[in-house]
């Protein structure tokens, strides 16, 4: 399932009108959604820690949970998915380069969900760790919930009407998606699958 169509289900399966920008209700809502289901990932990621392999069917049923709410944000950017996975690939690029003067190579085409989790597993130069790395699962996990909190407090100013916060709040989205699609591999579930098994899970 490509994220781009996961997305626009996710928006429809909210039911009403599509939240904007401007509706601070709204706003308020999601946020309170995405941190609730940001700190069920710490949580899944946390007991899977210590119960080993046997605990990642929880921690693929709160990554789902999450990357339904993270697509409900991201079609308040009116950036396509696969462009802001794009957009993300070249910034985190940019940073770990050194940020060189004339900031991140412009995306010029979007990127699969998997294609991207491919990039980002070995992003850092690093081995892409499995279940059974504790270390390398706890730092991945401790980058998304500190990401979460990027993306909120960035949506917070938003709510109250700093538009300023509109770019950064595009750049904190990409972040969580970098560190969510290298759990989702981690588990041992390509990215793509596990949008699809959110996606049935939601609905059931």
């Amino acid at each position: 399932m490509t994220l781009d169509d996961y997305v626009r289900w996710a928006t429809g399966a909210a039911g009403g009108p599509p939240a904007t920008l401007g509706d601070e209700r709204a706003l308020f809502a999601l946020g309170l959604d995405f941190a609730a289901a940001a700190g069920e990932v710490a949580d899944s990621f946390r007991k899977l820690l210590r119960a080993g392999d046997g605990g990642t069917q929880s921690a693929a049923a709160a990554l789902g949970r999450a990357i339904h709410c993270w697509a409900r944000l991201a079609a308040l950017t009116g950036v396509p998915p696969a462009m802001l996975l794009a957009r993300s690939r070249a910034h985190i690029a940019w940073r770990r380069a050194g940020r060189p003067a004339g900031g991140p190579v412009p995306a010029a085409d979007g990127a699969t969900i998997d294609d991207y989790a491919a990039w980002a597993a070995t992003s850092d130069g690093a081995a892409a760790p499995g279940p059974s790395d504790a270390g390398a699962l706890c730092d991945l996990a401790l980058g998304f919930a500190g990401d979460a909190g990027e993306v909120a407090g960035a949506l917070g100013k938003l709510r109250d009407g700093d538009t300023r916060q509109a770019e950064r709040f595009v750049g904190e989205l990409g972040d969580v998606a970098h560190f969510w699609a290298r759990l989702a591999l981690a588990i041992g579930i390509q990215p793509s699958a596990l949008l699809a098994q959110s996606r049935a899970d939601t609905e059931r």
